[in-house]
C-alpha cells in the first residue's frame, strides 16, 4: 500500500448512540493512556533541554555582551539567544499540546463511563441486560 490509506480506528465505525461505540471508545481511550507517559517523558525531557540551553545561551551571551548601557548589552543578548528561544518556544508548546490532549482525553473518558453507566441502567430497566 502506498501510504495514503488511513487507520480507521474501531469507534469510527460505529454508531455513537451505541453501546458498542462506547465500550469501543473507552477501549481506544486505555491504550492512549497507556502509550502517553512515554510520550509525555520524552516531550517533557525535551523542554528541559531546551530550557537548559536557553539559560545556557543566555548566560554566555550576557559575558560576551559589551555594549555601553545596560539596554545595549540587553539587546545584544536578546539577539544572540534569539535561536534558543524558538526551540525553547518550540518546546514548550508541545508540551502544552501534549498536556491539552491528556486532559481532553481524561474527561472524554469520564464522560464516556457515565454514558456507559446510563446505557447499562437503560438495559436493565428494558430487561435486556438481564442474562
Amino acid at each position: 500500500m502506498s501510504g495514503d490509506v488511513r487507520d480507521v480506528l474501531l469507534s469510527e465505525q460505529l454508531d455513537p448512540t451505541s453501546p458498542a461505540y462506547v465500550n469501543a471508545r473507552l477501549y481506544e481511550l486505555e491504550q492512549f493512556f497507556q502509550e502517553m507517559p512515554d510520550l509525555l517523558e520524552s516531550i517533557e525531557g525535551a523542554h528541559d533541554e531546551a530550557t537548559e540551553a536557553h539559560l545556557l545561551a543566555e548566560a554566555w551571551a550576557q559575558l560576551e555582551a559589551d555594549g555601553k548601557t545596560a539596554a545595549d548589552r540587553e539587546a545584544q543578548v536578546f539577539l544572540k539567544t534569539a535561536e534558543s528561544r524558538k526551540v525553547l518556544q518550540a518546546a514548550k508548546s508541545a508540551l502544552r499540546h501534549a498536556k491539552a490532549r491528556v486532559k481532553a482525553r481524561s474527561e472524554e473518558k469520564d464522560t464516556l463511563i457515565t454514558r456507559s453507566v446510563n446505557l447499562r441502567r437503560e438495559m436493565d430497566l428494558s430487561g435486556r441486560g438481564r442474562p
